[in-house]
């Protein structure tokens, strides 16, 4: 697993680009030369080995100075107004960038922002904490072409640069995160399952007695580690990767075609699981469903997936509710939120519902969607098989015109 955690650290610094800033009329001599073009990053690039050759269409930051602000400061500080918190300068690259806002904690990244560098720079950005959400356009100099082209090649260096350094840290993070995991001995007693009233499904303990949970990516190499003490206080591995990696509570019970339960934290998922045996996953948070529900689908395309949302309705924003019916939608499956006969503040999840209302209420309430799930499902591959038959039909009746003729 290790191996080849490294090999994907080791193939991204082999196919390390640099951008270059080719004007339109030069693309020709550039193309001659071995440049290639990238029509995502929308931009002419060589290998970093032999971007000496390409020095006349280096990214040269002089070029720029006239221009009267530069895009990344202005649009910088205007996300800096509505309370992101910006690492360095925004990426103008025309994607989706999630980054902290004032008030987040922990891995939380409650910001959204896309930028743009055609013509006038522009963007667009939204803070979920605050439900602040704006267009924006730059108040400086348009740029042209030959600038644009400077600053996208730039950027696209930068941002293999990043790639390279947290492929290396996440790869550097998951050997010790797997010799750590096989070091460490099976859990006995643990106060913080104890307190949630739930078992053990592949946890194990580490020195200081805290529940230990290895994630794992598709692939079922580990990528981090998260611990629990017995206070509830989680943590994950430093500069190890989270996005896409999850805990499989009961991995006996997966199969293709048998519906999957996507939670965010252990308590609730191991709710579930001992109140309904389902096929469950842990994916740490909110803000990582989308990303493991994606997976999860992808490794079994048959099974309907069903994402155990926590609903916070009290809090402003209840990012739970809303993330939970994102990766329900990604995925073409069912969400469900606990209900509790007396809804008060700090009643949010299905663990919160075994423990107030019991595992009777739990078990009813997450059976009525698996039922709703599998009856989709059901009815889906009907669908298809029949659009199946039709085209074999179609094709059949085709092929006897062409004889006849």
């Amino acid at each position: 697993a290790d191996d080849a955690l490294v090999t994907t650290a080791t193939e991204l610094e082999k196919s390390n680009r640099y951008y270059l800033a080719v004007p339109y009329s030069e693309r020709n001599d550039a193309k001659q030369l071995g440049a290639e073009w990238d029509k995502n990053a929308k931009s002419w690039f060589v290998n970093a080995s032999e971007k000496d050759k390409f020095k006349r269409w280096h990214p040269d930051a002089a070029m720029r100075q006239h221009i009267n602000l530069d895009p990344h400061e202005e649009f910088k500080k205007e996300l800096q107004k509505v309370g992101f918190i910006i690492d360095g300068l925004p990426k103008m690259d025309g994607r989706l960038h999630r980054t902290k806002v004032e008030g987040d904690k922990g891995a939380e990244k409650s910001g959204a922002y896309k930028g743009f560098l055609d013509g006038i720079p522009a963007g667009f950005y939204e803070n979920h904490r605050t439900t602040a959400r704006s267009n924006w356009k730059s108040s400086g100099t348009s740029l042209s072409d030959n600038d644009r082209k400077e600053m996208i090649a730039d950027a696209e260096n930068k941002r293999i640069e990043r790639e390279m350094n947290a492929a290396k840290q996440h790869a550097h993070s998951a050997r010790r995160c797997a010799q750590a995991w096989e070091l460490m001995k099976p859990i006995k007693e643990n106060g913080y399952l104890k307190h949630k009233g739930v078992g053990v499904f592949g946890v194990k303990q580490d020195n200081k007695g805290r529940a230990v949970i290895a994630l794992r990516n598709e692939d079922d190499q580990i990528t981090s580690l998260q611990r629990i003490g017995e206070n509830g206080f989680k943590s994950l591995k430093k500069n190890a990767k989270k996005s896409g990696s999850f805990h499989k509570l009961n991995p006996s019970e997966f199969k293709d075609g048998d519906p999957i339960a996507i939670g965010e934290g252990y308590a609730t998922v191991a709710s579930v699981v001992e109140a309904t045996n389902i096929a469950a996953v842990m994916g740490v948070d909110s803000g990582n469903l989308l990303s493991v529900a994606q997976t999860i689908h992808r490794q079994y395309p048959n099974s309907p997936i069903i994402i155990l949302g926590d609903d916070d309705v009290y809090s402003k924003t209840n990012k739970g509710r809303l993330k939970a019916i994102e990766a329900a939608k990604s995925v073409g499956g069912q969400v469900v939120f606990p209900v509790f006969r007396e809804p008060a503040k700090g009643k949010t999840d299905f663990n919160d519902l075994l423990k107030f209302d019991g595992a009777y209420a739990l078990k009813m309430q997450i059976g009525a969607v698996v039922s709703k799930a599998i009856a989709s499902t059901h009815e889906l591959q009907k669908k298809r098989v029949q659009e199946n038959a039709l085209d074999v039909l179609d094709q059949t009746k085709f092929q006897a015109n062409a004889m006849t003729r």
